[in-house]
C-alpha cells in the first residue's frame, strides 16, 4: 500500500515537472496559422519589447493586427499602455517598441486580428540585464 502511494506520488511529480517544462508558455501563442513570441528585456533604463511573428502559410500573407502593449510594475499596477497597428505580410517579422520606465517588471500584449476580431494574450517578465 505504501509502495503504491510512493509510486503514485512519483508519477504525479513527473507529470507536473513535464508540464512545467514542456507545457504551453505564457509568452507564446498562435493566431490564424501565425505564431507569436513575446520577449522583453531592460538595458540602460529602457525596456525593449519585441514580438516575433512566424507564419506557416505558404500563400500570400495579409494579417492586419491591432496590438495593445501594457506594462506593469512589481505591484501589478499599470504603468503605461501603447497601441500599435501592423500588417503582417512576411513569413517572419518583428514588431518592436521601447518604454523608458525602469520600474516595469512585466509586459502583457493583446494581439487582435482586426478583420475577424480574434485575439490572443501574451505575457512575459522583463529580463533584467
Amino acid at each position: 500500500s505504501s509502495r503504491f502511494t510512493f509510486m503514485a506520488l512519483i508519477l504525479v511529480l513527473a507529470l507536473v515537472v513535464s508540464l512545467i517544462f514542456f507545457g504551453p508558455k505564457a509568452n507564446e501563442s498562435s493566431l490564424q496559422n501565425t505564431n507569436f513570441t513575446l520577449s522583453a528585456f531592460s538595458f540602460e533604463e529602457k525596456i525593449f519589447i519585441s514580438i516575433k511573428t512566424e507564419t506557416q502559410e505558404t500563400e500570400q500573407i495579409n494579417l492586419p493586427l491591432e496590438i495593445t502593449i501594457s506594462v506593469f510594475d512589481n505591484e501589478k499596477q499599470l504603468i503605461n499602455q501603447q497601441k500599435i497597428e501592423s500588417l503582417i505580410t512576411q513569413k517572419e517579422e518583428f514588431i518592436r517598441t521601447i518604454f523608458t520606465d525602469y520600474d516595469i517588471i512585466s509586459v502583457e500584449v493583446e494581439v487582435t486580428n482586426t478583420d475577424t476580431k480574434e485575439s490572443i494574450l501574451l505575457t512575459s517578465m522583463v529580463e533584467k540585464n
